[in-house]
């Protein structure tokens, strides 16, 4: 028996999700009022310092049903290895501060930084207290969020150069979004969760969605991700864009899976857990499996075993 399980729920080949950073409630609700009608489902990727601009239960209705992921408090960038700061003891002005200094900013190890490329002043912190800030940060959307609903973690900026933080922050979660875009023109599932990277963002995404439609079946499971912050369609004056995205292919579950990118990373683990014998497929997974045996369509449930004899 030919047994295909390169399949989403559904049995469709192709994922949509998003990735939406910094937990900008204002503009996070048009967003959510944009893509929610359409049935797209994604994650948001929050440094809790947003959390104190309105409250928990707020936070909670706004994100329920989507996926939560870690930001970091603060939103700060790392000490680099190897880059020696200038660390001022006098006290932070923005209007008068010295550009090429670092000045405290309140807790052990966090500074303010100038950065020339967006002309602003931003948050750096040692490799000790940006390991502790993307601690707190997890714990703190746990007590939001719930534990169950937060996974994953978002660089703030990019994958910052720094060997120690790095390492720390994949230890402590299962996934780590970088920067950029992938470079997978087969949109395939990411292959280093550690450093995974978003298809699309406003500039390319009606783009990238012909492209993916128009992507023939290899037999794979596949993998569209965009984001990656309200602001950017807001700040562009470009919410057109992500309007007719979902216009054309959100509500179309006979071609696409729609689900956050936790849910979509546990379907793909399911997939390739099942085991396959003489006598039929078991599933030792959590979730139920959608595959194809003879090219007729079976699902095999959580922690079960279909008998070929009965398929």
């Amino acid at each position: 028996m030919k047994i295909d399980k390169n399949f989403f729920p559904g049995w469709v080949r192709k994922s949509i999700t998003f990735t939406i950073d910094d937990g900008d409630l204002k503009l996070d609700k048009i967003f959510l009022d944009t893509v929610k009608p359409y049935g797209i489902l994604g994650t948001f990727n929050i440094p809790t310092l947003k959390l104190k601009e309105h409250s928990a239960d707020e936070y909670r209705e706004m994100y329920r049903g989507y996926g939560i992921s870690n930001h970091c408090k603060y939103h700060p960038l790392a000490f680099e290895d190897g880059v020696e700061y200038d660390i001022s003891d006098d006290k932070f002005d923005p209007a008068s501060a010295d550009t090429s200094k670092l000045y405290k900013a309140g807790e052990p190890g966090v500074y303010k930084k100038f950065r020339e490329n967006n002309q602003r002043w931003s948050t750096i912190a040692d490799t000790d207290a940006y390991i502790a800030l993307a601690s707190a940060n997890l714990q703190e959307l746990y007590e939001v969020f719930g534990e169950a609903n937060v996974h994953g973690y978002c660089w703030p900026y990019c994958i910052q150069k720094n060997e120690n933080v790095v390492r720390e922050v994949r230890a402590m979660h299962e996934w780590v979004r970088g920067s950029g875009y992938s470079k997978d023109e087969s949109y395939g599932m990411p292959k280093e969760r550690a450093d995974w990277h978003y298809t699309a963002n406003y500039k390319n995404l009606t783009e990238e969605a012909k492209k993916y439609e128009a992507f023939e079946d290899d037999g794979e499971l596949k993998f569209f991700c965009f984001g990656v912050h309200s602001f950017d369609f807001d700040r562009n004056g470009c919410w057109n864009i992500l309007e007719d995205f979902v216009k054309k292919y959100g509500n179309r579950p006979e071609n696409y899976y729609y689900a956050d990118i936790h849910t979509i990373f546990t379907y793909e683990d399911a997939v390739n857990g099942i085991i396959e014998d003489e006598e039929g497929i078991y599933n030792p997974s959590d979730v139920t499996v959608y595959i194809k045996a003879d090219g007729k369509r079976v699902t095999v449930p959580a922690k079960s075993k279909i008998l070929f004899k009965n398929v």
